[in-house]
């Protein structure tokens, strides 16, 4: 309904439109609106915070920050269905825009968020860039509560299928603001079992 040019009172004719017999439903203005917000959709980033479902689903909790390893591009979600499972994986949809897809690029959900949450939770690595206590932290709190937090965590994920590599990139100063809300937590915590 979305892309229907009879929606404004028009029929196709081939490679054009001509005014229709029909009373539209929407004006011009508003199909072209739609038309403009529907191309910008599919063709840029979401930014931090723009998308109020991202993460929320519970399905897939590092939607608007999985980025495709080979093109540059967000991966989205898409479900596979086998009797009554379902399989949630993230793909590339790189031919979002007019460019050629990646072939074969994607991931279970829980695959992969899984493997994140144990990079963040992993008490073994010294050379780690996040706080030992925000690593224990993390390590104590349910697999799904954390893997509901992952997009206030992780800036970025990279997925590079043909290497095999997954970056985590994470924000200095967001890591900072949990590191201090952890460590405030605790000492109430410690203050109020006193």
């Amino acid at each position: 309904m979305l892309k229907n040019r009879i929606d404004v009172g028009e029929i196709p004719d081939g490679e054009f439109t001509l005014p229709g017999a029909h009373k539209a439903i929407v004006t011009a203005v508003v199909f072209e609106s739609v038309q403009s917000q529907l191309i910008s959709r599919r063709t840029r980033q979401s930014q931090r915070g723009e998308r109020k479902e991202r993460g929320s689903s519970g399905l897939a909790n590092l939607l608007g920050v999985l980025i495709c390893g080979y093109c540059q591009r967000p991966m989205s979600t898409s479900t596979s269905h086998r009797g009554s499972i379902r399989y949630p994986y993230y793909r590339c949809r790189s031919t979002a825009g007019g460019r050629p897809p990646c072939a074969g690029v994607n991931i279970g959900v829980h695959e992969l968020e899984r493997f994140v949450c144990g990079v963040l939770t992993d008490l073994e690595d010294a050379d780690s860039p996040i706080a030992r206590e925000l690593r224990e932290h993390w390590a104590h709190v349910d697999d799904r509560q954390l893997q509901h937090d992952l997009p206030t965590i992780v800036d970025r994920v990279v997925y590079d299928q043909q290497s095999c590599e997954v970056t985590i990139e994470l924000d200095d100063d967001r890591l900072e603001a949990l590191r201090i809300n952890v460590s405030d937590a605790a000492e109430r915590a410690n203050l109020e079992s006193l």
